[in-house]
């Protein structure tokens, strides 16, 4: 079996992979909800997802720029994690298929409680991510978008308080 190495250019990929399946989700629940008030919060969540992949867009674009104003780069020794438990909290997370999962027979307040389940596995990845962060600006970053992703899970909970 080969060892997969990922740098934190890859990492960024990733974390951009999993707010780009967040958006989708959120847009394919805002289709399937009949609560106007449910499905425009879907699609505010999945304007905030979108968001929050431009930023780790960038970051990644300014990692790689400055990968390459380095001589002798060594990914191995920027990344101080190992990369397949990263890898392995990604694709916890969210997957592409997750979003063609909801049949649609799904009540709104299961839509949500998957949702919230997403939220929490997203953090969980942030707050890994941040702890293996090298450089202080991403620390800062990747912490704004973890109070995003916990005002998510609190806004989520109302929705479902309301259902009951």
């Amino acid at each position: 079996m080969v060892d997969t190495k990922y740098n934190t250019f890859e990492i960024l990929q990733i974390a951009e992979r999993i707010e780009r399946n967040g958006a989708e989700f959120y847009r394919r629940g805002a289709g399937l909800v009949e609560s106007e008030r449910v499905r425009r919060m879907f699609y505010k969540l999945a304007e905030w997802e979108e968001r929050h992949e431009k930023l780790f867009g960038q970051m990644r674009k300014e990692f790689g720029k400055q990968m390459s104003e380095l001589e002798n780069f060594n990914p191995s020794i920027y990344m101080r994690c190992d990369p397949r438990m990263i890898e392995g909290l990604a694709m916890s997370v969210i997957r592409p298929e997750s979003a063609h999962a909801l049949t649609g027979k799904e009540s709104a307040k299961e839509i949500l409680e998957r949702a919230v389940e997403i939220e929490e596995d997203t953090l969980v990845f942030y707050e890994e991510l941040k702890e293996k962060a090298r450089d202080l600006s991403g620390v800062y970053k990747i912490g704004d978008i973890i109070k995003e992703e916990k005002r998510h899970i609190m806004v989520l909970g109302r929705l479902i308080e309301e259902l009951v």
